[in-house]
């Protein structure tokens, strides 16, 4: 196995789903950092294998960190006349990092392209990824990792 990083630029805002009163939080470590559970990466990974036609078999093997390298910023979700709730949020155009342990046998740039065809379809939210939020375009280039 090795460790790459990858660099992830939303398109469309990623929110917390922790319900308080006056703001959804994300999960955290003790040290504060977002924390974005691994299985949920695990989906992606497996939807842009198949539609990619590659690894489908050796992206189970793959591991994502949970801990995410970013700092969220305030979205207000609006549904009425001036009612909104306020989520911990990715914007739009917010690049976060994750760690990534794959295969010896996968190259980096396969894993790239794995998410580049997921990303735009299929979002990384804790709050509603099926209805769009959270998703993302890769900005990692294939030269990032030799």
């Amino acid at each position: 196995m090795k460790e790459v990083e990858v660099k992830l630029q939303f398109i469309t805002p990623c929110l917390a789903n922790n319900r308080h009163d006056t703001r959804d939080l994300f999960d955290k470590d003790k040290a504060g950092n977002v924390m974005m559970m691994p299985s949920w990466w695990k989906s992606i990974l497996e939807y842009g294998a198949s539609a990619l036609n590659k690894h489908q078999d050796s992206v189970k093997e793959i591991r994502v960190h949970p801990v995410v390298d970013g700092v969220p910023k305030v979205y207000k979700r609006y549904w009425g006349n001036n009612q909104y709730k306020e989520h911990e949020a990715f914007l739009k155009d917010d690049v976060i990092g994750i760690k990534v342990l794959i295969p010896n046998t996968m190259p980096y740039k396969d894993l790239l392209d794995i998410f580049k065809l997921a990303g735009p379809y299929k979002g990384i939210s804790p709050y509603r990824w099926d209805e769009g939020y959270g998703l993302f375009n890769v900005v990692s280039d294939y030269s990032d990792f030799q």
